[in-house]
């Protein structure tokens, strides 16, 4: 016996991954826990002393003296350009970035910049949103006043779809339903339309193939310099040393 639970985000239709549990049993569970911990705590931007402007200037005066004396040649082009064409790169393909930034110390001061970024852009992404805690005792209509914006919106949400019905028989007698009976409770609208979501921090460069080059390259300077870049961990987000609060945004 027991109800089971949902944690959800209303705004982005998403729901905490977990298997069916109870409300005791997922309270004091460390990895369902984390995983909330990860979708509500907006990650703090790791910050690198080469990465800075004016260290960034250094590497870049040295890069033009060392890889390239060509006028015109690509090393030569402003940081600004530089950055132009990596933001291409990142929106395309990130194993660019790796591989161009790892060509030189003031290439992958720039590059690193966007891995980073490829981390975070999976935590902290239920911050600022509308959650809600759902059971299955819930009844259709049973919900916190103020929750939808409009009836519109509740109605667009709640409204029973052919697709809620598990068999050929349950969708025709869907079909013969008065309107008003046309509906399914928060609960079921979660568990049967919500995309899961596991928040952790991954990136893109989840290719074999990659691996596979750095690997070979892993006598070369170039692997030491960005393989802990592209292994870092949740705790390169969320330092020890800081003060974490959970806020309720709408309470006073």
């Amino acid at each position: 016996m027991g109800q089971y639970w949902e944690i959800a985000a209303l705004d982005s239709k998403k729901v905490l991954g977990k298997e069916c549990v109870k409300l005791g049993e997922f309270l004091f569970d460390p990895v369902v826990s984390e995983d909330l911990e990860r979708a509500l705590a907006v990650p703090v931007v790791p910050t690198y002393r080469d990465s800075r402007h004016e260290n960034v200037k250094s590497h870049h005066s040295a890069a033009v003296g060392t890889m390239d004396r060509k006028p015109g040649s690509f090393c030569r082009f402003p940081t600004e350009i530089h950055r132009l064409i990596f933001e291409h790169c990142y929106d395309d393909d990130l194993k660019s970035v790796i591989f161009l930034g790892a060509t030189s110390q003031y290439f992958w001061s720039i590059a690193r910049e966007y891995v980073v970024r490829d981390f975070m852009q999976s935590l902290g992404v239920w911050a600022g949103q509308q959650l809600i805690t759902v059971g299955d005792y819930v009844d259709v209509d049973d919900h916190p006043p103020g929750l939808f914006a409009t009836e519109e919106d509740k109605e667009t949400l709640l409204e029973r779809r052919p697709e809620d019905e598990e068999s050929e028989d349950e969708e025709s007698e869907f079909n013969q339903l008065p309107v008003v009976q046309r509906a399914v409770t928060l609960y079921l609208r979660i568990r049967r339309s919500f995309e899961t979501e596991r928040p952790e921090a991954k990136t893109r460069l989840r290719d074999r193939k990659l691996y596979s080059i750095l690997y070979a390259l892993r006598q070369d300077p170039c692997y030491r310099t960005v393989k802990n870049a592209i292994k870092m961990q949740r705790d390169d987000f969320y330092p020890r040393d800081e003060v974490w609060i959970l806020r309720n945004l709408t309470t006073q």
